[in-house]
């Protein structure tokens, strides 16, 4: 009994003590537990019950919490390893120029669908929206941690398989791993799982606000009004597409409707040069 009560002492100092990311995932792990308990306890209720619902929906907090915590750690640890290594440097700035690029791709995509027109006519407003395509590049960045996630949890589960074999073969053999390792390890599945899942969500609504913006700015900033090809008192704004058609937005048009293409040469409005 003394003993127990020695163990259990020590285990809540060296929790007191962890990190708080450990903290985090003993707390995910503890709603875990009850969810799966109460789903035992009263197998005839829904699984989107309220109860369990928050019961879930707090396992999935604590450890997407506990992970953004470890994910802003190891950012920090890469910040100082670059500043003492110009490899590191290169590599980081090899990346940053392929996610920029990434981004200003997908916001061509964006201005392309919205207007209707090829994104070289829009440069400003591809230019606003790269920033703001960011969310795609953390889609990217966490299906990548959790290839990693899922690689070590496979790992770890085999390097437990064999300290349990290993004892009975070789008996003189002692095991032993860091007390949270394993907590650690299957939390980050649930907090990669939680904040993926969680981006997925907001995605179509993500992309709709990039529409959006991506409509307004290039109607108002990059279409002009005072233009021969514009109809008087039609409230029009255009932009040249070529050498013999422009394109149109009217204040009075549906938002978010694709842009008129008009037939109008560049030399409209030009008094006529009178034959010799």
């Amino acid at each position: 009994m003394k003993k127990k009560l020695v163990s259990l002492i020590e285990f809540v100092i060296s929790w007191i003590e962890a990190p708080l990311s450990i903290k985090l995932y003993s707390l995910a792990m503890m709603f875990g537990i009850i969810f799966v308990i109460y789903a035992f306890v009263e197998p005839l209720e829904s699984l989107n019950s309220l109860p369990n619902l928050i019961l879930l929906g707090l396992a999935k907090f604590f450890s997407g919490l506990a992970l953004l915590l470890e994910m802003y750690a190891w950012a920090t640890r890469i910040k100082t390893w670059q500043d003492s290594s110009w490899a590191l440097r290169g590599v980081l700035a090899g990346v940053l120029a392929m996610s920029l690029a990434f981004s200003a791709a997908y916001a061509s995509t964006i201005v392309n669908e919205v207007t209707g027109a090829p994104p070289s006519l829009f440069p400003y407003t591809i230019a606003f929206l790269t920033p703001l395509s960011a969310l795609a590049i953390l889609l990217m960045v966490l299906m990548l941690v959790y290839v990693v996630v899922i690689a070590q949890a496979l790992l770890v589960g085999l390097q437990s398989m064999v300290k349990s074999v290993l004892p009975t073969v070789m008996p003189r053999f002692k095991g032993g791993s860091a007390l949270w390792l394993h907590l650690v390890i299957y939390m980050r599945i649930l907090g990669v799982v939680t904040l993926v899942s969680g981006i997925l969500q907001l995605i179509p609504w993500y992309e709709s606000g990039l529409k959006s913006v991506g409509w307004v700015f290039a109607a108002r900033y990059e279409m002009y009004a005072h233009d021969p090809c514009v109809i008087p008192g039609a409230e029009e704004h255009i932009i040249r597409r070529d050498d013999d058609s422009v394109l149109v937005v009217s204040n009075r048009q549906a938002f978010m409707t694709p842009f008129e293409r008009r037939r109008c040469a560049k030399d409209h409005g030009l008094p006529s040069t009178a034959a010799k």
